[in-house]
This record gives structure tokens, sequence and C-alpha cells, in this order.
């Protein structure tokens, strides 16, 4: 998951990811228009925040192409090339990066610990540390969580002077709470942030993850259609309602979900195939499974990445 203090309630609504849609679309037709950095930035924050990241390396690497300056957009390109494990030109993308903000620090104190570099890491979160200022507080607790540190950044929050009725402080504070798989804790909790904001499709998804990861899978469900109430195209929802039927054994409601979200680009081609195979293994139909996959490789011989 990508690494940053991401601005989590920006543009969580259906006009705004129906705006990011149609800029992806632009750009993926070769009729990408001239965005603001800023804007193209939250549609990337957008795209990582619900885990698609084929679609923010596309913003991404439009956006550097129209403002090749853009620290957020460098920033973004690394934590690219960081979550798919390319150390390499992660550490060429942060060697371009300046000014050393607390974006670049965090960034690095993340790439030390990847590498493996763990007194580097921790050197960069006590820089941060020392040197706090008002407003690093999510900064260093999103920090302290990217290094495996849940203990530690619930202890630095709980005791910072953020207000503990935040939007922000709830959100870091379910994020601790899954951390350390306090998963009571951080449905209660998620309850209270969706009481803030009843019309976030991201944070019911939230709270279905939350129900998923400790096993009430009808809860999942139940949340996940909570989000599709406020955007019925909202298709992370559609995936996790997915996963949710699975775990039920329900290989039919699973994959209609799938075959919602699959037209909105909500699941790749190799995901849409292995719920088709796996509900007609249900069935018994062996025939179609073979067709399947069939379609699936005549596909392949045109996209080779689906293999992967």
């Amino acid at each position: 998951e990508i690494g940053m203090d991401r601005k989590l309630y920006y543009g969580q609504d259906a006009e705004f990811r129906k705006r990011a849609d149609q800029v992806i679309d632009e750009i993926a037709s070769g009729h990408g228009q001239y965005y603001d950095a800023e804007e193209l930035a939250d549609i990337s924050d957008y795209f990582a925040i619900n885990n698609m990241p084929d679609k923010m390396q596309m913003v991404v690497e439009y956006g550097l192409h129209l403002h090749p300056e853009s620290t957020e957009l460098m920033i973004q390109e690394a934590f690219l090339y960081l979550d798919a494990g390319d150390l390499d030109k992660t550490e060429q993308c942060i060697e371009l990066i300046s000014p050393f903000s607390n974006d670049v620090k965090q960034l690095k104190a993340i790439f030390a610990y990847r590498k493996g570099n763990i007194d580097q890491a921790d050197e960069l979160l006590n820089e941060m540390v020392a040197d706090f200022q008002p407003g690093d507080t999510y900064s260093i607790v999103s920090l302290m969580l990217d290094l495996d540190r849940p203990d530690e950044a619930l202890e630095f929050l709980i005791h910072s002077d953020e207000d503990p009725d935040d939007e922000f402080y709830l959100d870091n504070l379910v994020s601790c709470y899954r951390g350390l798989d306090m998963l009571d804790d951080a449905i209660k909790t998620m309850n209270r942030l969706i009481d803030k904001h009843p019309y976030q499709p991201h944070l019911w998804k939230v709270l279905g993850e939350c129900y998923y990861d400790k096993g009430l899978y009808d809860k999942g469900i139940e949340a996940c259609d909570f989000a599709l109430t406020t955007d019925e195209e909202y298709y992370p929802a559609m995936t996790l309602k997915a996963l949710c039927f699975t775990q039920l054994g329900n290989a039919e409601k699973a994959l209609e979900s799938v075959r919602q979200a699959y037209p909105l680009g909500g699941i790749p081609l190799a995901g849409l195939i292995y719920f088709e195979a796996s509900y007609y293994f249900t069935q018994k139909q062996y025939g179609e499974i073979i067709k399947v996959y069939s379609l699936f490789l005549d596909e392949a011989k045109n996209e080779p990445t689906l293999l992967n």
C-alpha cells in the first residue's frame, strides 16, 4: 500500500470519481489535455487510495510529462516504483526530488526500510520527531505505520495535541487499530468517522474491510452496499463484495459482483476469469471452464502481461 500522508477525504464522492475516470479515459485514448499539476496529483491520490496502481501510474506519467518539476508527482512516481519492488528506479527518483520535505523524508525512510537499512529508517523517523512542527503528527504516524510500528504510532497519536474528534485523527486511529489487529476498536472508530462523512463510499469500504478481516462477511457485504448506495459505480466496493461472497461460499454472487466491477475498470481480466472459472467449477460445468480459459489465452496473445 502506497505510504504517504494522503488527502483521504478529497474527492471521495461520485462527482470526483467521474472526473477522475474522465481524465484517465482521455489520457488512455490519447486525447489527454492540459491539467493542473495539483488536480492530477489529487486524481493520482484517488487511485492510490483505492488500490489502482495501473491507473495511478498512467496519471503520474502524464502529469510529469506536463509538469516535470512537480514535487508531489515525483514523490508519487517514486512510491509506485517502491511498491512494485523496483528499488533502483525508486532511488533514481529520490535523487531528483527537492526540497527535502517531510514527504521526502517519509519516502526515504520507507525506501531504507524496504532495503533492510533499519538504522537509516530509524534515523529519518527520529529526525522527523525531533524537528516536529504543528501539522506533522499525521506524517509521523503514517511513517510509523509504514515501518510496521503500529504500537508506536498509536502511542504517538494518542499523546499528540490533535483533536481526537477530528476526521484525520479518527482515520489514523483506525489505521493504528487495524495494524494492531484491534478490529472491534477499528470498527467503532470507523462508525464515528462515517457519522461525519456518511456519503463517502471509501469510508464504507474501509468499514467493510474491517468486517472482512474479522470474518464477519455478511457485515462486510452490508457495508459495501452502503458504499454503493452513495455511488452506484464505486467498483472497489464491488470487488470487496466479491471477496466476501467467496468466503461465504457463494460463487454465483461473487461472480455477479465481479461482472459489475469489470466494465468499470475495477478488476483486471485475469481476476474476472478467475471468478468465472470458480463459479463454473462449483456448478461442475468443466466445459465452460475450458472455454473461459481459452478466451483468456486468446486475449493474452495480444497482451502478454495478462499472464503475470
